[in-house]
């Protein structure tokens, strides 16, 4: 994921097949109160949502 972070302008995360948020990197990153995407992706994972 640090890859996607350096090299992407946007994201869309998924989870079973739906759009469960998009956007950039960064603002991903600051909407989910994370300093890695990877923890962004696991939240979204575990359905907790932007909790």
């Amino acid at each position: 994921m640090e890859e996607v972070t350096r090299l992407c302008d946007s994201v869309i995360m998924m989870k079973n097949g739906e759009i469960t948020d998009q956007g950039s990197p960064s603002s991903l990153l600051k909407k989910y109160g994370k300093k890695k995407l990877e923890d962004v992706f696991l939240k979204i994972a575990r359905g907790e949502g932007n909790r």
